[in-house]
């Protein structure tokens, strides 16, 4: 039996040999005991917003700029993105390190996602860096699809895969 019974309007209170004694309390005092333990084990209930992960989440990028279908001038087109749960370092080529990596641009071509394997596609089709952003230089009128995926420090994609393309035309 607890401290107090929410069935009556009587409190309980320890006495001797560790039982608990009903005695009267007012009303008013009652009261705000209940609105005082609803609140807090409404508290202590509710579900968190945004709960804290119990493994570590994976690693994703997005493509801010451009939108998928813009018509873009001829010339100079710039791929934005946004990276979460990967920490950007510039070693690219070296050794695996768990959580760390790098971008690879592409323009024109399907990014490799075969799990080990080289993310790296021919010369002038691939771009890797730390940056979020990429300036395609003097990009030729027409369809394309630009793409971006997330590699590890050995040039190997991420595992989970995280690749996002944007379909652009060219005027």
């Amino acid at each position: 039996m607890g401290p107090w019974s929410p069935g009556c309007r009587e409190g309980y209170t320890p006495s001797e040999g560790g039982r608990y004694d009903c005695v009267a309390l007012p009303m008013k005092a009652v009261c705000s005991a209940v609105l005082i333990l609803f609140s807090c084990s409404a508290l202590l209930l509710a579900p968190s917003c945004r709960p804290e992960p119990v493994a570590p989440e994976d690693a994703t990028i997005l493509i801010l700029d451009p939108p998928a279908g813009a018509r873009l001038p001829a010339g100079d087109v710039t791929i934005r993105t946004y990276v979460e749960h990967i920490k950007l370092v510039d070693a690219a080529g070296q050794p695996y390190q768990p959580g760390q990596g790098h971008i690879i641009y592409y323009m024109d071509v399907t990014p490799p996602t075969v799990k080990g394997k080289s993310v790296l596609t021919e010369a002038g089709t691939c771009f890797a860096t730390t940056g979020t952003f990429h300036v395609w230089k003097g990009v030729p009128p027409g369809s394309h699809v630009f793409w971006v995926q997330l590699a590890n420090n050995d040039n190997t994609p991420v595992e989970p895969p995280a690749a996002v393309r944007v379909p652009v035309t060219i005027e």
